[in-house]
């Protein structure tokens, strides 16, 4: 889904861009959830969680879609 949402000429670039990103995120995570959960309370931390796994979810369903599209098309 990813390499599928840039040029064929940015998609290596673009990829890798999105891939750190994600990992940075999940580093991110790891390292404030343990300080939430201190500093205000369980439900909190994991209310945290829930939200920016919605966002997520939105713009991976109100993202651009690639599926059944040629590399080709894509790449204009």
């Amino acid at each position: 889904f990813t390499a599928e949402s840039y040029p064929t000429r940015a998609r290596t670039s673009g990829f890798a861009l999105t891939d750190g990103i994600g990992h940075g995120g999940g580093a991110l995570g790891a390292i404030l959830l343990p300080v939430l959960v201190a500093e205000y309370s369980f439900s909190f931390g994991f209310t945290f969680i829930a939200i920016t796994g919605l966002i997520a979810g939105l713009v991976a369903l109100l993202g651009p879609v690639a599926s059944r599209r040629s590399l080709e098309n894509i790449s204009r």
